[in-house]
């Protein structure tokens, strides 16, 4: 058995890193991959490069691309997306983000998305440089960028990103110190790679990879270059992609031959091994060749264009980097992986769209491959499943240019038909808008303390960070209002109208999350939106030239297999940072408290100024401060405040301003249900003022409740209250939206009454019928129907009956202003009590001071016939009886 013990790296880290410098140096971040999950970029990449200050380029094989268009949002808007029609693969695994000041790439097997960055087995080398010191591996990419950019293959969108991240490189390391640490850089477009490798014997040969010919010739002509005295190659059973019985073959007749110790290790890693290895030593001296290539002949043997497209990193290392295993004793008989599994079989090799940017009147379109007759079809932004057919594309027309209106995220694709009038469609394309994709963001590096700030930073007692939330908001309140600038001298955008022309309204929910980002920073911004921050603060770690090792800590991510690498990222959103039971503030000193509850009162007078998004942050965070403990135990004051801002989230945007799209509204209905949970008395007892605030603010948001979502219950409530009362907050919110929903206006009082005592049974006659058995005497029956009835009098059309264990009944319903009460006497008898109430006389009311003995005077009663026919109007059963009073 083999055994090694490689050190996990997660290359999110160094981006993140990167971003936390928070000095916007980085110009350029390029993503060279085969296989590229654009939502996994989106979702965990973008922001932090666009923090960084970077554009964002992302360069990928177009022979095996396939978006899903209804999950990717931002392409061709955020970050420019290029496609290579190569003859073979293009198959780099190269993901930099450089500036003048600092650099940092990983170069290794993992392609752009989940499963390459973390829940595949991979190997990876990161590479940084700064302006006084940098390995030589950096200049070596800095060539092969170079070289790469002036390859016909490339259009001359990608030829100029790829071009800026060389020459950022350059100007970095112009004046730095190059130092060789032994790993140099090799790209297959340069030369084949296996001329990289020693020509002289080595002692011993690891092989590793995802991928091999079918007739093993790579592993073939490793061995007789190489000559190693002992072999061992890694196989999969079941998920690497060879044939066993030719790798046999050749390992038995190269042991036959030179005497050398041959065999095949299955590795039994439970993630799928994708990472690939060249490893050997020479006199107890470790070397690897490391990236991407796996081990055919197009990856090692060949040079692009006739081979693929690769990157390698050649260089010493201090342990081994082979997977563990056992030693096969009949490798002939390893499982065979049947055919490719998801995207990684190349797709139909017709004409392409490769590239698609906007121009002055029109757009600009390349095409590779054109070698018959095809027609262009459009999707616009807003609509990715609506296709149009918009022009003819002659054969052999690499270049067209469309007039008429475009915008970026539009995509496009081409149509066309074989001789056997079978019809096509290529991958659809997105329409780059090139003033958006080449913006960089602003330099933030003496933006306000909030642009700095996490949602953590809230809590403590350095009120400035909650002072400068405020500050914030009160100057986008003005600006609002047209009353004054914006108190901070920071740019604003300006309010964009509802009938916008250039498209805004269809991405509104992309135009709010970027706007809450500019104005309040990238870890306050999204905290409102139930959205997780989009920095990760933290001390960037010290040049690592070369950390070269196993990529992906374990994780219980199911991998999926691209050229095994195309997995579809599911990151929940909406994550927060996690709450400690810790947390109490009850204990911080009064002045801190004061200060706090201070701040609640002025951002609740300022939320209604504000667009709904921002009055989502005022109320997490007071509902967080609430919690926290920063009111007395008792105090209504808060209940009232949250109240107040709750009921104006129903309240539309100001003037002029976008009305909230479906994403938004699903996190105000959300928010709202939280703050209704956490005001609900529990019991239906305690204070009547709370009570009264509960009951108002259910009435203001009743038609918001429905429209919550379950995931962003749970992340705003997780935002809010401690992990122990996690549980109790979303049953009570999930019961209140699903009573929204359904129209139960008696699922409140149902629960309540199964936590007394005396209750015995509740049944559900109908939706807006309750009857409960309780242990009561017989003389408090009827007044336990009226005060329940009272409890839930806010509603109309619903009845309460209650029975004891003597099956003695009464009966109260209400439809405002008609009262209806009935009570059975022992002998079968019924008494009817019918009045029409006047105004501000309630069932609540009237059971109050009938307990007190006072004698309630409800005018002329009605006749039993019409109580009769308003209670079959509200769909209770009528009583019936021999007799009546």
């Amino acid at each position: 058995m083999i055994e090694a013990t490689p050190h996990p790296i997660v290359p999110l880290r160094h981006f993140a890193e990167e971003a936390a410098h928070r000095d916007g140096q980085a110009t350029e971040a390029l993503f060279l991959t085969f296989n590229a999950d654009l939502p996994f970029l989106e979702s965990r990449l973008l922001d932090l490069c666009r923090q960084a200050g970077a554009r964002v380029s992302v360069v990928a094989d177009a022979n095996v691309w396939s978006p899903d268009v209804r999950s990717i949002t931002l392409a061709g808007v955020r970050y420019h997306v290029g496609l290579i029609a190569a003859r073979t693969a293009f198959h780099p695994k190269i993901s930099v983000i450089a500036g003048p000041e600092r650099a940092v790439a990983v170069v290794g097997s993992g392609n752009l998305g989940m499963a390459g960055w973390q829940s595949n087995a991979e190997i990876a080398t990161v590479i940084s440089a700064t302006h006084d010191v940098a390995p030589a591996a950096m200049n070596d990419l800095r060539a092969a960028l170079e070289t790469l950019a002036a390859r016909p293959e490339l259009d001359p969108l990608s030829a100029a990103a790829t071009r800026r991240v060389s020459d950022q490189l350059a100007e970095l390391l112009q004046h730095a110190d190059v130092i060789d640490t032994g790993h140099r850089l090799y790209v297959s477009w340069d030369g084949p790679l296996v001329d990289r490798l020693p020509s002289q014997p080595v002692d011993e040969l690891l092989l590793s990879a995802a991928f091999h010919d079918m007739d093993s010739a790579a592993v073939a002509h490793l061995l007789n270059r190489l000559r190693p005295r002992v072999v061992r190659v890694a196989i999969q059973p079941g998920r690497t992609v060879v044939d066993p019985t030719a790798l046999d073959r050749v390992l038995a007749g190269y042991a036959s031959a030179s005497g050398a110790d041959c065999a095949v290790v299955m590795d039994n890693e439970p993630r799928y091994r994708h990472g690939k290895l060249i490893e050997w030593t020479v006199d107890g001296a470790r070397s690897s060749l490391t990236g991407s290539p796996n081990l055919s002949r197009v990856a090692l043997l060949a040079a692009a264009p006739r081979g693929n497209f690769e990157v390698a990193v050649v260089g010493p290392t201090s342990e081994t980097l082979f997977p563990p295993g056992d030693i096969s004793s009949a490798p002939a008989e390893l499982p065979v992986r049947a055919g490719f599994g998801p995207g990684e079989e190349r797709g139909r090799l017709g004409p392409t769209i490769v590239s698609a940017v906007l121009i002055r009147d029109g757009l600009r379109l390349q095409v590779a491959r054109s070698t018959v007759d095809a027609v262009v079809e459009v999707s616009r932004f807003a609509s990715p499943d609506s296709w149009h057919t918009l022009a003819s594309a002659p054969a052999a027309s690499a270049t067209l240019e469309l007039h008429g209106e475009f915008r970026g995220g539009d995509r496009v694709r081409l149509g066309w038909q074989d001789p056997s009038g079978a019809q096509f469609l290529s991958a659809p394309a997105f329409v780059m808008d090139l003033a958006t994709v080449l913006a960089r963001t602003v330099d933030r590096a003496h933006a306000p303390k909030v642009k700095h700030a996490m949602p953590t930073d809230l809590w403590g007692d350095d009120l400035s960070f909650l002072e400068s939330v405020l500050d914030e908001l009160n100057g986008l309140a003005e600006q609002l209002a047209g009353a004054a600038p914006p108190s901070s001298g920071t740019a604003r955008r300006s309010p964009v109208p509802a009938d916008d022309t250039t498209g805004r309204k269809a991405d509104a929910w992309l135009w709010i999350r970027d706007e809450a980002v500019e104005t309040l920073g990238a870890g306050i911004g999204p905290y409102g939106l139930g959205l997780p921050p989009l920095t990760t603060p933290g001390t960037a770690a010290l040049p690592d030239w070369t950390d070269e090792s196993d990529l992906s800590e374990t994780t219980d991510l199911s991998p999926e297999e691209d050229q095994g690498e195309t997995d579809a990222s599911s990151e929940r959103e909406g994550a927060d940072e996690p709450t400690k039971s810790a947390d109490d503030h009850s204990e911080s000193p009064p002045r801190i408290r004061k200060a706090r509850q201070r701040w609640c009162s002025r951002a609740a007078n300022i939320a209604p100024k504000l667009d709904v998004q921002y009055r989502l942050l005022v109320l997490r965070i007071t509902l967080r401060l609430w919690h926290l403990g920063n009111w007395d135990e008792g105090d209504a004051s808060p209940l009232r405040l949250i109240a107040r801002m709750t009921s104006c989230l129903t309240d539309p945007n100001p003037p002029g301003r976008l009305d909230p799209p479906a994403e938004l509204t699903v996190r105000v209905a959300s928010l709202a249900t939280v703050a209704l949970a956490l005001l609900h008395p529990d019991d239906g007892r305690g204070d009547e003022e709370k009570r009264d605030i509960y009951r108002s603010l259910r009435d203001s948001v009743a038609t918001l409740v429905p429209a919550a979502s379950e995931e962003q219950l749970e992340t705003y409530s997780k935002g809010i209250v401690d992990p122990a009362d996690l549980d109790d907050v979303l049953y009570v919110a999930h019961t209140l939206r699903d009573d929204a929903s359904s129209g139960d206006r008696l699922g409140e009082l149902e629960r309540q009454l199964w936590l007394e005592d005396s209750t015995k049974s509740i049944s559900r006659p109908s939706l807006n019928e309750l009857h409960l058995v309780a242990d009561i005497p017989k003389a408090s029956i009827e007044r336990r129907a009226l005060v329940l009835l009272g409890k839930v009098e806010e509603h109309n059309g619903i009845g309460i009956r209650v029975s004891n264990l003597d099956n003695e009944w009464a009966l109260a319903a209400w439809n405002a202003p008609d009262l209806i009460r009935v009570t059975a006497y022992p002998n079968g008898r019924l008494r009817w009590k019918y009045h029409r109430l006047r105004p501000l006389t309630t069932p609540s009311s009237i059971a109050g001071e009938e307990f007190r003995g006072q004698k309630v005077e409800l005018g002329q009663p009605r006749p039993e016939a019409d109580a009769a026919v308003v209670l079959d109007s509200m769909g209770i059963a009528v009583p019936t009886s021999s007799t009546t009073d």
